[in-house]
């Protein structure tokens, strides 16, 4: 949640009988602002349980076992996720793995979509590579089936006015942004192959979940932030082949008038994570969706 910030300046050319009223007056204001933060604090909690309440157990209904569920991670794993992925993979590609922030109207006109042609069983989180400048990316590509996906490249899906814009791509464009990501980053062809995945598929249902979230009045959630990361061991995620093969973490955000950036909001993934009964589990990110490879088409 957003912190309130107090900017408190006092003149020292003031006597000081008017600067202890002044602090006072400062000490009373702080206090009202403090109870308003959390009784809104509270207000979004309800807010929140009430959700849960009513439209966590209607996405139970149409996910499956690659559904919201399994998708969550403690926070602190995420941290340590993404901060392993830097450790082995960014730092000697400087130009790999930025993170990368997609707006909530992608998020709700993908959900839309999504659920408007049944045949559409998710979304991939495909990897590429610009070449002028030399850089990673990120495109969305819907799916079907889930046996493994089988990409379904479209370009009807429509926005309005997105910031993110990284989606509709033919699959000869999507196959330039891979070779140019394996050219620049895997080096599959070479004794000097580096586990990075090139795909990461979630279920629809996961896009439903942060659509739904998104939408909650008084959150002020904006998007969301896809992060590179890393595993650290085998058989945590479903097609891994690589005990440190390359993932992504998924993480709300909302946007912060004081600094104008996005920022991280993990704190409203305890909702979901407490209604799947996560032992000890306050606040979380989204992960474990199929890696490609070797869950490929």
């Amino acid at each position: 949640m957003k912190k309130i910030q107090f900017l408190l300046s006092f003149s020292i050319l003031l006597l000081s009988c008017n600067e202890n009223n002044k602090q006072n007056v400062s000490t009373e204001n702080q206090k009202v602002s403090v109870d308003s933060a959390s009784k809104n604090k509270r207000n979004v909690r309800t807010k929140l349980i009430n959700w849960q309440t009513i439209h966590l157990p209607l996405l139970e209904n149409v996910c499956d076992k690659y559904g919201i569920g399994n998708c969550i991670i403690k926070s602190f794993k995420a941290g340590q996720m993404k901060q392993h992925f830097d450790d082995i993979y960014k730092k000697n590609q400087k130009t790999l793995g930025d993170p990368v922030w997609i707006d909530a109207q992608v998020i709700n006109d993908l959900n839309e979509y999504l659920f408007a042609h049944n045949e559409l069983s998710g979304v991939r989180f495909c990897f590429g590579a610009t070449s002028s400048p030399q850089k990673s990316m990120i495109f969305l590509t819907p799916t079907i089936g889930n046996t493994p996906p089988r990409d379904e490249y479209r370009q009807d899906i429509k926005m309005n006015n997105p910031a993110f814009m990284n989606y509709n791509f033919t699959k000869d464009e999507g196959d330039r942004f891979h070779e140019s990501f394996d050219n620049f980053y895997r080096h599959s062809n070479s004794e000097d192959s580096v586990p990075l995945s090139t795909k990461v598929w979630f279920d629809k249902c996961v896009i439903k979940y942060l659509s739904s979230l998104i939408k909650i009045e008084g959150l002020y959630l904006d998007g969301i932030r896809v992060y590179f990361a890393a595993y650290f061991k085998a058989n945590e995620a479903k097609g891994q082949i690589d005990p440190n093969q390359s993932t992504v973490v998924i993480v709300p955000t909302e946007y912060d008038s004081i600094s104008k950036e996005h920022i991280d909001n993990f704190e409203v993934m305890d909702t979901v994570a407490n209604y799947y009964s996560k032992a000890i589990l306050k606040s979380g990110a989204l992960n474990h969706g199929q890696l490609c490879p070797n869950e490929c088409n």
